[in-house]
């Protein structure tokens, strides 16, 4: 296991992949495998040396990743090679929008949506008071609004915010409230102390219904240099290292 403060485990969308980092004996760096639960095996994922937060595009085609120097790559989930798309300066999470484009967050920063060749930025989010960092993005179904941690002197937490709207509105409050995901069951899925919740989710309101109460999914979830070190793919699959 790599000790990166980002993202190490990820499952496609379509269940027939892992994506995940590893260190192996003998080698100095960590590195991206990608495992088939059809064929039973891994394989390396070429151009990974010292890469972090693995994440697949919507149609399980690609797999996304920061390389050793903190560039923004992509690589075909059927093999070929890496390619190089854009810095993102001490990055801290990604999420995937369209082929070509992604939303990356980075230490001291809102969301943003830099063009593929790094020429422009688009920002996503915006700091209300006393917030610092905008992290660990993950877009909902659609596209449309993304769930993304607050980190903030006020409300730290998990925000929800429509693409397009000036403000992001606080969902779950708490800054031990880690990484949220969206499933198809119509939860939220986060990390909280060790432990994996849920707590159901209107999608249209984008809110948790009133008097709904999170739920415990498991406990004894690892977690490393505050990364919890679980994923969830949109049919709810879940993968997590204990």
């Amino acid at each position: 296991l790599s000790d990166s403060r980002n993202p190490i485990l990820a499952l496609a969308p379509d269940d027939r992949h892992l994506a995940y980092v590893a260190i192996k004996k003998g080698e100095p760096e960590p590195q991206i495998y990608l495992w088939s639960f059809e064929q039973g095996s891994a394989r390396l994922v070429p151009g990974s040396a010292g890469a972090d937060t693995p994440f697949f595009s919507a149609d399980s085609q690609w797999l996304g990743f920061y390389n050793g120097q903190n560039r923004l790559m992509k690589v075909p989930v059927r093999g070929g090679v890496a390619e190089s798309l854009i810095d993102v300066v001490n990055p801290f999470g990604a999420s995937w929008i369209g082929e070509r484009r992604f939303a990356t967050a980075s230490l001291g920063s809102v969301i943003q949506e830099p063009s593929d060749e790094g020429r422009s930025v688009k920002t996503l989010t915006r700091f209300d008071t006393g917030e610092t960092l905008h992290y660990w993005p993950s877009f909902l179904p659609g596209n449309s609004a993304l769930l993304f941690n607050v980190m903030s002197s006020k409300v730290p937490g998990i925000a929800v915010q429509r693409i397009g709207d000036d403000h992001h509105r606080s969902l779950i409050e708490g800054s031990d409230k880690l990484m949220p995901h969206y499933t198809s069951s119509g939860h939220v899925v986060y990390a909280q102390s060790g432990n994996l919740m849920a707590v159901p989710f209107d999608l249209e309101q984008l809110k948790i219904p009133q008097g709904a109460i999170p739920t415990l999914v498991l406990s004894g979830l690892q977690q490393v240099s505050g990364s919890p070190l679980f994923s969830v793919s949109g049919s709810g699959s879940l993968a997590y290292v204990p």
